[in-house]
């Protein structure tokens, strides 16, 4: 049986879980296939810290790279969480892979913005997404994918508990 695959918000516990559960969950953090850095000091920054930064390039691999690592995963683990950008969910959409989407409710703003500035997003990262957080959380609603609906104060293992997930 192969694994699900969940695409998730930022700020959601993706990685917190996936450090909890090692051997079943995995956090395939896709800044590690999407971006080529500049310089070495902005390739050993934390994963956090990284989200953001203006010194880097497009990969020119990606999304590719990022879903063949996605498949790869999915042999391997009982949940791969991926990131929920619109390159990745059309391309697994195009090749009519299911998954899974999970985001804040839209009155959950506040607190992921202070989640963000808790784990050392860069300004401009916390910035991009209070500009936008309201039309995401939208256009997310609006997809015929399975939803997983985070609430105030929930984290990812809470809500992938109340769905049997783990």
């Amino acid at each position: 049986m192969e694994g699900i695959i969940i695409s998730g918000f930022a700020g959601i516990g993706k990685t917190t879980i996936a450090e909890k559960y090692k051997n079943r969950i995995i956090d395939l953090e896709s800044s590690d296939f999407k971006w080529v850095y500049e310089d070495d000091t902005t390739a050993n920054m934390s994963k956090e810290l990284r989200k953001g930064v203006s010194n880097r390039m497009l990969n020119p691999e990606w999304p590719r790279n990022y879903m063949k690592a996605i498949m790869e995963a999915t042999k391997k683990f009982d949940v791969v969480l991926i990131a929920q950008g619109n390159d990745i969910r059309d391309l697994l959409d195009e090749n009519r892979i299911e998954y899974r989407i999970c985001f804040p409710a839209v009155e959950c703003k506040q607190e992921y913005l202070d989640r963000y500035m808790a784990r050392g997003n860069q300004q401009a990262f916390v910035e991009l997404i209070k500009s936008n957080f309201e039309t995401w959380v939208k256009d997310l609603m609006d997809c015929p994918q399975q939803k997983l609906i985070m609430q105030p104060g929930q984290h990812l293992e809470d809500v992938m508990k109340e769905n049997g997930l783990i």
